[in-house]
């Protein structure tokens, strides 16, 4: 008798929102929605950093959330990794998205600035840690999740789990004429 955490039954890509609902870009992606300890071969986490505030309007509050958000991040990848391992992946697949936009920097944006960034160069870094346990760990910076935008993510998604020496990569799949940092 298959039980509901059975490898057969669960979805090779499973999806771990962070910081805000995900349920819209899920069906988007024709993803399902589970904890990390759902995946069976590959989890997709989807960052949303805080909104867009001041520098000078920034509250202890304000920073303990971000704080939180790369906190909950660090969880899921660990999450990920020790189900992987406890399943006997032979190759486990992690993808973050994140907004691009938080990412390269917006004026009056400090909070989004310093969540992107620190989960950015926390991938980069982890990437390399988990090459030699046969998972990689991929960064995707998106837009607004056009219909074309998610085709592109899904196809990515697959590239990563079919291809797992692919690995401490970011890809960008915004649209837009100025990638690159902003200049204050």
């Amino acid at each position: 008798m298959n039980h509901l955490t059975t490898p057969l039954l669960l979805p090779a890509t499973t999806l771990v929102g962070i910081g805000s609902d995900s349920q819209a870009l899920t069906a988007k992606l024709e993803l399902e929605v589970y904890a990390a300890e759902g995946a069976t071969q590959q989890v997709c986490i989807v960052v949303t950093p805080p909104a867009p505030l001041h520098f000078a309007a920034s509250t202890e509050e304000d920073l303990e959330d971000a704080k939180t958000l790369i906190t909950d991040v660090v969880h899921s990848l660990q999450s990920a990794v020790t189900k992987f391992r406890e399943q006997g992946v032979a190759r486990g697949s992690i993808a973050v998205l994140l907004p691009s936009k938080a990412v390269l920097g917006e004026a009056s944006s400090v909070l989004p600035g310093l969540v992107g960034g620190a989960v950015l160069s926390l991938c980069r870094t982890i990437a390399i840690e988990l090459k030699k346990d046969s998972v990689s760990l991929n960064t995707v910076l998106h837009g607004d999740f056009s219909v074309a935008e998610c085709a592109a993510i899904a196809s990515l998604l697959h590239v990563f789990r079919c291809n797992p020496a692919l690995t401490g990569q970011e890809i960008y799949t915004a649209d837009g004429p100025n990638l690159g940092r902003i200049k204050p």
